[in-house]
């Protein structure tokens, strides 16, 4: 069967395509939306960035913080430290320190291996610890140890017996010891047994800090040690 003409010619036309009319217009949609989407993007890019840095911030922040606080409560500690320490090292007297006794200086005949030496400090409460180590002539070591305060008042005396009576069977030490201060070098001193005076004399410490001497009264010795 023959196709008509009309037929043959439709199918000879070449389709339609876009003209150069409308070429423009299709550009310019597409590129509005490449812009779109770029836009997007970089909107979605700028509040990613923007919540990182926000974190980072707030990371910062808060370890700064952390190191102002930690620097603050160290120097918070320091600074009480200093305080408490300053009054005690301002009114520590001359006779804080460890002495050893100087037999050639006090004229005393002793054994060679004899030791005697006395130790003194200061509580931050204000109370002296006096030590006292001697050797008896068997080379045997003993002590006497107070904790007094300055103010002539009788405060429990010790020695190393008296501590083992104390322990073992609950008795109480006899012995007490007072002392009032004369003047920056000068203590003056009491010891009692049974609140019986025993002993009375005192210490006086050298000008220069070197030297300690303690008096007994009623004899004519003088003990004298040198500051270690």
């Amino acid at each position: 069967m023959l196709e008509s003409r009309k037929t043959i010619e439709n199918r000879m036309r070449p389709k339609r395509t876009m003209g150069p009319e409308l070429a423009p217009r299709v550009s310019l949609i597409a590129s509005s939306r490449a812009a779109d989407y770029i836009r997007a993007w970089d909107l979605i890019d700028w509040e990613y960035e923007a919540q990182e840095n926000w974190r980072y911030a707030v990371n910062r922040l808060r370890f700064f913080t952390v190191r102002c606080v930690a620097v603050f409560a160290l120097f918070h500690v320091m600074g009480c430290t200093l305080q408490a320490q300053m009054p005690a090292n301002k009114s520590l007297p001359p006779i804080v320190g460890t002495w050893r006794l100087n037999p050639d200086k006090s004229n005393l005949h002793v054994a060679a291996n004899h030791v005697e030496i006395r130790q003194y400090s200061l509580r931050p409460d204000g109370f002296l610890v006096g030590l006292l180590i001697t050797t008896d002539p068997r080379g045997s070591y003993h002590y006497l140890q107070f904790t007094a305060k300055s103010d002539g008042k009788d405060y429990p005396e010790y020695t190393d017996v008296l501590v083992a009576d104390m322990i073992a069977a609950g008795k109480q030490t006899p012995r007490t010891y007072a002392e009032t201060v004369v003047d920056e070098y000068t203590t003056d001193w009491t010891d009692k047994v049974d609140g019986k005076v025993t002993a009375h004399g005192q210490k006086i410490v050298s000008r220069d800090g070197k030297t300690l001497t303690v008096t007994v009264d009623g004899s004519s010795k003088m003990y004298i040690y040198d500051r270690e």
